[in-house]
């Protein structure tokens, strides 16, 4: 198989829909055969205008949706919900209940640069200012391949345990049995201990320069606190004593 950017799909099919909802799908990232990064819960909806792939969401704070996992190379958004359909309707013509276990490889893209395939993550953290449970943090990844991004997770977490200090968790979704499952998660060997030390160096220079600029303003406070002291005080020297001044008027001295 070639060098390229390649998907490896599986789809599923809802037997008896109830919605617009249809199937869910998964896909993999794959340099060549070499598996990078995965994402769930990708969902296949029937619109007005035929199937369409949704990312998998979650709400902010104003109820409006966001994507949790999605690709960023030119094309490969594309490529990808052209595969996931192509994968679904090759699965509902066998008569199968999903994709079977052995790769469903389908083009993602072309490489960028020389194609060398190097894989390498970018984290950007924020952290929580007064945080109320163990999660200090809310973060996201990119993954690039020869230092182009191709992939972005979001809703990456730090965690604070009693136990084990700050680790990290990919954004997860909980099933009907109530359990939960990551969304987004590295595969390729030694991927997901780079993931955990880029978010952590990520959040541990975010609360560096967050000190950092509390100290400054602190610093700021009292600078500015000693300029109004020592205007309080000359402006005090220089105001005439009322009482001196009713004491020179009544001995006939004037001002």
């Amino acid at each position: 198989m070639s060098n390229d950017l390649n998907i490896d799909v599986r789809a599923y099919p809802i037997e008896n829909p109830q919605g617009s909802t249809v199937a869910f799908a998964s896909v993999t990232f794959c340099v060549g055969d070499t598996p990078i990064n995965a994402i769930n819960s990708i969902r296949v909806v029937e619109g007005e205008k035929g199937a369409f792939v949704t990312m998998p969401q979650t709400t902010d704070r104003n109820g409006d949706f966001q994507d949790v996992a999605f690709p960023v190379m030119k094309g490969l958004r594309g490529n990808m919900s052209k595969a996931i359909l192509t994968e679904l309707d090759a699965v509902i013509n066998a008569g199968l209940t999903g994709s079977t276990n052995e790769p469903h490889f389908h083009f993602g893209g072309k490489l960028p640069g020389d194609g060398a395939g190097e894989v390498s993550v970018e984290a950007n953290v924020n952290p929580i200012r007064n945080p109320r449970g163990n999660t200090m943090a809310f973060g996201s990844v990119t993954f690039k391949i020869d230092d182009k991004p191709f992939s972005v997770v979001e809703g990456v977490r730090v965690v604070n345990s009693a136990e084990n200090g700050l680790f990290v968790t990919m954004p997860q979704s909980q099933d009907k049995n109530g359990e939960y499952h990551d969304i987004a998660f590295p595969v390729m060997k030694g991927l997901r201990g780079q993931v955990t030390e880029a978010v952590l160096e990520s959040y541990d220079r975010a609360v560096s320069e967050r000190s950092a600029d509390r100290s400054d303003s602190f610093s700021n406070r009292i600078a500015a606190g000693k300029d109004k002291s020592e205007e309080y005080k000359q402006g005090a020297a220089q105001k005439p004593d009322p009482a001196k001044a009713a004491a020179k008027k009544a001995a006939g001295l004037g001002d």
